[in-house]
């Protein structure tokens, strides 16, 4: 199921619908293969955001996919509006691509 969700993340990368995109998986490994199969996708699996940092500045990665499931806490989860607000220590945020005019 996770290549499906891969390969529909790819799809908005390469349609240009967001630029980048942060996937959560099992291991990270069959989304991001599964992203990487569309064009001008790079997609990588990271495991801390030093690593994510690198992977964006470095080798120029446009999806990250992580292994968070062991930190999952499904209360808190559903307390959010079934969002993922941090990374770790670190919050998200969906960031929009402006309209071209």
């Amino acid at each position: 199921m996770f290549h499906r969700i891969g390969l529909r993340v790819g799809v908005t990368i390469a349609e240009g619908e967001f630029e980048r995109t942060l996937v959560f998986c099992g291991t990270g490994m069959g989304i991001h293969i599964a992203a990487s199969k569309c064009p001008h996708v790079h997609a990588g699996v990271v495991e801390s955001v030093p690593a994510a940092l690198c992977a964006i500045a470095g080798n120029g990665f446009n999806v990250l996919a992580i292994d968070e499931l062991e930190a999952f806490d499904y209360d808190e989860y559903k307390k959010n509006g079934f969002k993922v607000n941090k990374l770790g220590d670190y919050p998200l945020k969906l960031e929009r691509k402006p309209e071209e005019e």
